[in-house]
């Protein structure tokens, strides 16, 4: 886990940083890391890895959540009202799990071009979406849970 954690973005930034800087013209040489340049596609080629992988633990974790609920309680004399409460549990499993994988930033893959006429909302929903993320897994995790002392 390591490797991957650590390893990929190093991959990443040593392949990205030389090729910008002898690469590109004076511009993006000068604000490397500030502007978009025309070689950000190696940087946003692992996040789209990463977010497409993260989309397919969702879907492979909903799909286990789905057969277990359809399974119903196994419990003599359980009752539909605890398939209710199960179901709003693997709800809110779901809902936390959206942020944690960060499949926020579906919504933001790509930046139009500068000067584009959806460049501000873009900029808008991209800083929503990231700035949220945190309180999204807090009222999840911490305010909507069940569990009382």
């Amino acid at each position: 886990m390591l490797l991957l954690g650590w390893g990929i973005p190093a991959l990443t930034i040593t392949l990205y940083a030389p090729i910008r800087h002898f690469s590109g013209d004076t511009v993006e040489v000068a604000e490397c890391w500030m502007n978009e340049g025309r070689y950000n596609i190696i940087l946003q080629i692992p996040v789209c890895a990463t977010v497409f992988f993260n989309v397919i633990f969702l879907f492979n974790i909903l799909r286990v959540l789905l057969i277990k609920l359809r399974r119903g309680p196994h419990v003599q004399g359980a009752t539909n009202s605890g398939t209710s409460r199960t179901s709003l549990q693997a709800l809110r499993a779901t809902l936390l799990l959206v942020p944690l994988l960060g499949l926020n930033f579906l919504l933001t893959p790509f930046r139009p071009e500068q000067n584009h006429p959806w460049e501000h909302a873009y900029e808008v929903v991209s800083a929503v979406t990231a700035s949220l993320q945190g309180l999204c897994v807090a009222i999840l995790f911490c305010f909507c849970n069940g569990e009382r002392k």
